[in-house]
């Protein structure tokens, strides 16, 4: 403990250099730093010490993420799915629901699978937009490459002998209400010379749950994938470790993020859905086709072939006659409104034509399945889509 004078006369401690003290007008004052400083010295060091941990652990990271194989376009990833509020493979959209996320093709399409789209036409050459759910997407482990879209571009380009544009417009779990709703924001303003729907599953669930309602309200529910917290949001962004550590945490699906938890049983009695829930369905293609009709388009309906029955099937009766209803509705919109139609579930049930081998699920199908889909779809306009007629040659016909 030392004895400082604080005399304002002096302005200065009272004390010579050689150690002898003046007197002074005022008494010394003892001051004591010592426990202030010991007070502060273990919270101080303790978060020193944690840290040089963190560091410590950021940096060993980032020094072994390669030796141990650890894939960057996955950090990136997690990255955006935290700030985007993603489930599964998309992220929210305003008005249409759900596309595909940023990083996943979705950043270039307007929120849709494949190559680049352009707004502007090119002069002579035809642009088609395939809308759909799924089974439009793909549905399978090959994307939008496994797609009939796609291979329908690549079939009709060799027999053209030239360019031409196939827009996949599908996405996983739409209905027809968000494809009507993307149709009038996005899709149409392409101008595409044909629109094909093949979309005969996602309205399925919509009109056998309880309380139904014709804008699909009663089932659908705003994006439920609440925002994540600043805080993680910061440190996803500037730690590996953290993005590493998050990226084992398992996406929310998109029927969570999507679908109202439902009271009661499905509607569905007798092997029928409740008749007047169709038309909501009946409206929603009715709509589009009108209006690319409008445009000075051409609309082409393509039915959905499920999975053939096999022996000991349960739980999917609901599925089976949705399908098969909606099918239905397709068959009868193309004959009163003069529109084209590939019976694709009328040529599947063929024989040998599609065997339940090549389905992942009841809609879902293998690339095989698909080629054949864009097959069937070829001949139809092959046959009967005149701006196709006039630019095919003579063989091709």
């Amino acid at each position: 403990m030392g004895t400082v004078c604080l005399c304002a006369a002096h302005g200065r401690p009272d004390a010579r250099p050689d150690g002898v003290q003046f007197g002074c007008c005022m008494p010394s004052v003892a001051v004591n730093r010592s426990p202030v400083r010991r007070g502060c010295v273990g919270p101080l060091l303790a978060l020193a010490s944690l840290c040089a941990s963190v560091a410590a652990v950021e940096i060993g990271f980032r020094l072994l993420a390669g030796p141990l194989g650890i894939d960057p376009k996955r950090l990136s990833e997690t990255r955006d799915l935290i700030s985007h509020q993603r489930a599964s493979f998309f992220e929210p959209k305003p008005y249409y629901g759900w596309s595909l996320a940023r990083g996943l093709g979705g950043d270039v399409n307007y929120g849709f699978g494949g190559e680049p789209w352009q707004l502007a036409r090119k002069p002579g050459v035809l642009r088609i937009a395939c809308i759909g759910g799924s089974t439009t997407a793909g549905g399978n482990p090959r994307g939008y490459y496994g797609s009939f879209p796609y291979f329908l571009r690549e079939i009709l380009k060799q027999q053209l002998g030239r360019e031409i544009e196939v827009m996949n417009c599908g996405i996983s779990g739409w209905t027809s209400a968000e494809m009507l709703c993307a149709w009038f924001l996005l899709i149409q303003d392409f101008r595409p010379d044909l629109v094909i729907i093949h979309e005969a599953v996602n309205d399925v669930e919509p009109r056998v749950v309880p309380g139904f309602r014709p804008d699909y309200a009663h089932w659908r529910s705003p994006w439920r994938v609440p925002p994540s917290s600043p805080l993680l949001r910061r440190l996803v962004e500037h730690s590996d470790f953290a993005a590493w550590t998050m990226s084992h945490t398992p996406l929310p699906t998109l029927n969570t993020a999507t679908v109202l938890p439902h009271p009661g049983e499905y509607t569905f009695r007798d092997g029928h859905l409740p008749r007047e829930t169709i038309e909501p369905l009946r409206r929603n293609l009715t709509t589009i086709g009108t209006s690319e009709e409008g445009l000075g388009g051409t609309v082409l309906l393509a039915t959905l072939p499920p999975k053939p029955k096999l022996p000991g099937e349960h739980g999917l009766g609901s599925w089976r006659a949705g399908i098969a209803e909606h099918n239905q509705l397709f068959r009868d919109l193309a004959a009163e409104r003069a529109w084209m139609l590939a019976d694709l579930e009328k040529l599947s049930a063929l024989p040998s034509e599609v065997v339940a081998s090549h389905y992942i699920d009841l809609v879902h199908v293998d690339p095989e399945v698909n080629l054949w889909k864009a097959r069937q779809i070829a001949e139809v306009l092959a046959r009967n889509w005149k701006p196709l007629l006039e630019q095919l040659t003579p063989q091709a016909r």
